[in-house]
């Protein structure tokens, strides 16, 4: 029983239950507009939807090596920081309301709390990793933490929509997402669509992140 309270509070701690509830409440509505609509048209929202618990997961993984020693949390946080975008970038998914054919307001609906979600778990794992430099570097450099991240996850949304890029292609396409990347910053009629893109939802996350630490606080 002590063991269960312990993970209890440690999910707890770590805004697990929210981050769930969201996503459950997603998954009801996909399937309720599978059997209205007689078939499953919404395969590639669960997908992504997926994706964006992967930066919880990994935020989860990186505490838990923080606690033994700083640089165990090394790798766990770089493949944070590149999977991070996936959780936001659940907005960008509005584009595709015009696309079930079903009625507008249950899909907006859906594609709405399918949004809410991404940002959740995105704000969820920061959460957790602010929490864990802030533990050990102090609070001024995790500050410093927070708004990068919220920076260059903005730009990750920009290559994923716009790019098409993928977390992992930085492993396994390393050659063809740097020339893309040179291509578009040698490229200045890009730069418009990319300095807004990637500030817009960077915003998003900070805004969203300000909200949970406020209400904490208060």
């Amino acid at each position: 029983m002590r063991h269960l309270h312990t993970i209890h509070t440690r999910l707890a701690k770590s805004l697990f239950y929210p981050s769930a509830a969201a996503s459950s409440f997603v998954m009801i509505l996909v399937i309720g507009q599978t059997l209205m609509l007689g078939e499953f048209v919404a395969g590639f929202l669960v997908w992504n939807l997926i994706l964006a618990w992967i930066p919880y997961v990994i935020a989860m993984w990186a505490e838990a090596s923080a606690q033994r020693s700083m640089w165990r949390a090394i790798i766990p946080g770089i493949a944070w920081l590149l999977f991070l975008p996936n959780a936001p970038y659940l907005l960008t998914d509005l584009i595709h309301l015009e696309r079930f054919g079903f009625v507008w307001w249950y899909d907006l609906g859906l594609l709405i709390a399918l949004a809410w979600s991404g940002i959740i778990l995105g704000v969820a794992s920061l959460f957790i990793m602010q929490r864990m430099v802030r533990e050990r570097m102090g609070a001024f450099v995790s500050w410093i933490f927070v708004l990068t991240s919220c920076g260059l996850s903005g730009i990750g949304i920009y290559v994923g929509r716009f790019l098409r890029w993928n977390s992992w292609d930085i492993l396994f396409n390393p050659h063809w997402l740097i020339s893309d990347t040179l291509y578009l910053l040698n490229t200045p009629a890009y730069y418009p669509q990319m300095i807004g893109v990637s500030g817009l939802f960077a915003g998003f996350l900070a805004l969203g992140y300000l909200t949970l630490v406020a209400v904490r606080q208060a």
